[in-house]
């Protein structure tokens, strides 16, 4: 319901207001959408990720295998690029353990430079090597949609980072979901996603 003011303000008596009040509401949303932007402007590093896929021939290996539905997976590496954390599911002190590896991890052989070899962009080219480089740790979690759990364990993943901003980490999420071998888009997520 419109009220008589609204209709004076709209009618053709005053055919200057109605560019007016558009512009207000224009900049009254520009302003708005400025301040919402800018509060999350602080935090948007820490909730980043990167999406990527596993190449679709290492999928297809080992869907045959039954590998593909042990999720959520999720490895940590250091700078040197040796695994020091690996969990399948969600164990209880999922969190904690994390922590404990990220300060004295045992460091295993198995390195991030064959994962990095399997991961790939949504067109399939190579995933870029800025993904695995420049961070003290690597946090890779495999994950599917269907995945309760696995999205529990993002969660959890984003407390650690947003708790710990003095330790580089760099959080790369890969689709592994044998149901959905299409396209992942590459793109980096922040806060909120």
């Amino acid at each position: 319901m419109t009220t008589p003011f609204a209709q004076k303000l709209a009618s053709d008596h005053y055919p200057t207001v109605r560019p007016l009040m558009f512009l207000a509401v224009l900049s009254s949303l520009i302003l708005l959408t400025l301040t919402i932007s800018n509060a999350f402007a602080g935090s948007a590093a820490t909730d980043s990720y990167l999406s990527l896929k596993i190449k679709e021939s290492v999928l297809k290996k080992e869907m045959a295998s039954g590998e593909t539905m042990l999720l959520p997976d999720f490895e940590v590496y250091d700078a040197s690029g040796l695994r020091i954390y690996h969990s399948i599911g969600l164990p209880p002190d999922f969190q904690e353990s994390v922590l404990a590896a990220l300060d004295n991890g045992v460091q295993e052989d198995i390195y991030l430079k064959d994962r990095q070899s399997i991961l790939v962009t949504a067109d399939g080219s190579p995933s870029p090597n800025t993904a695995f480089s420049g961070a003290d740790y690597v946090f890779i979690e495999y994950w599917a949609e269907w995945c309760s759990a696995c999205l529990q364990q993002m969660e959890q993943v984003k407390q650690i980072i947003r708790n710990h901003p003095d330790r580089k980490i760099r959080w790369l999420k890969v689709e592994k979901d044998p149901m959905k071998l299409g396209a992942v888009p590459v793109k980096i997520h922040n806060k909120n996603d």
